[in-house]
């Protein structure tokens, strides 16, 4: 899903830039607060965009990798619980095996 936000934006940028190339490539004065530059204001602003949208994938692909290692911790519990089960059950079984007695068997008079 993420992959497919990131191509979507890209394919938007380049279909805006495509058909609005004189409004892309002209100059403005941009106050920044500590200066006065002249830059691209729509150009600034995708990469404004971009920023947001690369914080949105890594944030997204770290969710994906913490529900990854969650559910591979819970399948080694599982299966480690499951050999716990199985050593308990071959010890109980040998310890009813040990148990039995056998009565011997008396003679008929």
């Amino acid at each position: 899903m993420r992959n497919v936000i990131l191509f979507l934006y890209l394919i938007i940028n380049v279909f805006l830039y495509t058909l609005n190339f004189e409004l892309f490539n002209s100059s403005v004065n941009v106050d920044f607060g500590f200066g006065v530059f002249s830059t691209m204001p729509l150009i600034l602003i995708q990469l404004i965009g971009l920023v947001f949208i690369l914080l949105f994938v890594f944030i997204d692909k770290n969710k994906a990798l913490k529900n990854t290692l969650l559910v591979e911790r819970l399948e080694d519990r599982n299966k480690i619980l499951l050999k716990d089960l199985e050593i308990n059950q071959l010890k109980l079984k040998n310890i009813l095996l040990a148990e039995q007695t056998v009565i011997p068997a008396e003679p008929i008079n």
